[in-house]
């Protein structure tokens, strides 16, 4: 919109376009988006890598690891995911989610018939933050309980959906829930957290992220060896995002190639891109979403407006993805 100060975009993660929701990790302004549960985590482990910005203005393309804490009456209990599929039902194994007004009940707002449900046998506490929301690396975030909902012993008709940007949902089920629903009435004060480290290491605040596939190009070498000997994209060329990081994580590019168009473009695999890498001056990579899904935007200051400016792969064009790597002015 006006006034955004805009000036490029690409594609960024991927994710499951049916339900709206994210594979991997998505940070949005130091805010938690996405974050799958763990059973996902581990069966998508090829997603285990990102794309991440810090609010000190550095990059990193490294291997991300998550904690999630909510503090009620003086005790801290660790929440699992947010926003994500898990929502659906009440798990033995993860029995405390969080989820905020990105869980969308219709994810097509076209189409009602498709829903992402909330479960109805679950205990709802429903806070809103009394400042700012929860930030990843940033400690503890309050909040005061606006709402209660148990559906343990009878189940809801109308599970509480979120939609004001302030508030955030728990969903708690087994043992866990009995517990929490001693400790906090409808005015408590709860207060949540998530941390994430990088390659094993406790980061700084973190501004955005995406979650991507492997790190093809590590510490200024060739790192073909996370892909896997039998993989596909040592042989396929494909239309392909990709973000590199310099030697000093100051300075961050977006790549963007065409293919699957004869004649026109075959697309590229990622020994070519490590070569791409090295030549801008990069020291680490990794790919982003590709495929159909790659695109680039750019803003033209002297005609005032801006343009997809590669060819998209798609038969029908553009196309609509879940999440977007934005370039603003600040």
């Amino acid at each position: 919109s006006e006034g955004q100060n805009i000036i490029a975009g690409v594609n960024s993660g991927f994710f499951d376009s049916n339900d709206g929701i994210s594979r991997g990790f998505h940070i949005e302004k130091g805010e938690p988006v996405y974050v799958n549960n763990p059973d996902v985590v581990k069966s998508l482990a090829n997603h285990s890598w990102g794309i991440t910005v810090f609010t000190d203005g550095t990059a990193s393309v490294g291997k991300k690891g998550f904690s999630g804490k909510v503090k009620a009456g003086g005790k801290e209990f660790s929440w699992r995911s947010m926003n994500d599929t898990i929502m659906r039902n009440v798990s033995s194994s993860y029995q405390i989610n969080l989820y905020d007004s990105h869980y969308k009940q219709y994810p097509h707002s076209s189409n009602t018939k498709l829903t992402n449900k909330l479960a109805k046998n679950a205990l709802y506490v429903i806070a809103e933050y009394t400042d700012a929301p929860m930030k990843v690396n940033a400690g503890y975030a309050a909040a005061k309980v606006v709402s209660i909902s148990d559906g343990r012993s009878s189940s809801l008709s109308n599970p509480p959906y979120i939609t004001s940007d302030k508030q955030v949902g728990i969903s708690l089920s087994g043992a866990q829930a009995e517990e929490f629903k001693t400790l906090v009435s409808v005015g408590s004060t709860v207060e949540f957290r998530c941390d994430m480290t990088i390659e094993g290491e406790t980061t700084r605040p973190i501004y955005t992220q995406n979650s991507t596939m492997y790190h093809i190009f590590k510490d200024g070498k060739d790192n073909m060896s996370s892909v896997g000997s039998s993989s596909s994209l040592h042989t396929t060329h494909d239309p392909i995002t990709f973000p590199v990081v310099s030697q000093d994580k100051k300075t961050l590019w977006l790549v963007q190639v065409d293919g699957r168009q004869g004649w026109y473009s075959c697309g590229i695999c990622p020994d070519e891109m490590v070569v791409l890498a090295k030549k801008l001056g990069g020291y680490n990579m990794t790919n982003v979403d590709g495929g159909g899904s790659s695109v680039m935007w750019v803003y033209d200051s002297a005609a005032g407006k801006g343009q997809v400016v590669n060819s998209v792969s798609d038969s029908k064009g553009e196309r609509s993805c879940l999440n977007y790597m934005l370039v603003k002015v600040k």
